[in-house]
């Protein structure tokens, strides 16, 4: 409250106060709230996009709409120069492929933050991954693709970018962030997209290098994996906080990503 004043609109200062105290920001639930307004879905698949309300939403209201559908096609190299995305604003694309395809994003004025959710073929399962350059590969199964383009910060008027659509690769493994991290006293769900038929093996490794807890499977097919740690031990111990790494290896290759595992406070 003291924040918000008559005298002059500092709303958004107030919220992102607000939701300091509840280790967030207000850059963290805009862009959280804009991948769950596309998701639309308060099943548990969603991960920390799900929410309750989304059942009767989708019965009033649809998405946000989209700015413009792009439709790829191997060999191309699309450049789409955009201009004037305001404060707080999100852009949203639909994107349309048969083939593998590399979406960057270049930006001339302001921060962004630049983010896709696939929605696979199968039954209540996505994937959200975010960086300036992303990888797409619709041998999984893809039932529909958004792009979502954000301002972020409060340095500029304008938000100018490029979005450059060009060929993209296929893996045998795509191991993605794990969510939530830091964990806050959640659950950590590691999402994983295996293309080639394999045995994937993954380890939580405390600083140390120790195993803390393992996984092994064979997947014959396609398919999107979604596994949850609880922040316990293979013994079923509950581990300290800290900073552990979840680690992936394949057929081919091996990937890590670092987590900072938090207990929920007494």
């Amino acid at each position: 409250n003291t924040y918000a004043t008559s005298a002059k609109d500092i709303s958004f200062k107030a919220i992102h106060s607000a939701l300091q105290e509840v280790n967030s920001s207000l850059e963290s639930a805009l862009n959280q709230m804009r991948v769950a307004n596309q998701i639309l879905s308060a099943n548990e698949s969603a991960g920390v996009y799900s929410y309750e309300e989304a059942i009767g939403y989708l019965t009033v209201v649809n998405p946000p709409p989209k700015k413009e559908y792009f439709i790829f096609e191997k060999g191309d190299i699309d450049e789409y120069n955009i201009s004037s995305l305001q404060l707080y604003e999100s852009h949203y694309y639909s994107l349309t492929t048969d083939s593998p395809v590399k979406v960057t994003l270049s930006t001339t004025n302001g921060d962004f933050s630049f983010t896709y959710i696939v929605k696979t073929s199968d039954a209540d399962q996505w994937i959200v991954k975010s960086g300036m350059e992303l990888n797409i590969d619709p041998k999984i199964g893809i039932e529909r693709i958004t792009l979502i383009v954000s301002a972020i910060g409060e340095d500029e008027n304008d938000w100018d970018y490029t979005l450059k659509l060009e060929d993209g690769y296929s893996e045998d493994f795509t191991f993605y962030p794990p969510y939530p991290n830091p964990s806050l006293g959640m659950n950590v769900t590691f999402d994983f997209q295996v293309l080639t038929e394999q045995t994937i093996d993954f380890r939580i490794l405390d600083i140390l290098g120790r195993e803390i807890w393992y996984f092994s499977n064979h997947y014959s097919e396609p398919e999107v994996i979604s596994m949850i740690w609880d922040g316990k031990n293979k013994n079923g111990k509950r581990v300290a906080n800290g900073i552990y790494f979840g680690w992936m290896k394949g057929a081919t290759k091996q990937k890590v990503h670092k987590i900072t595992f938090l207990k929920q406070s007494d």
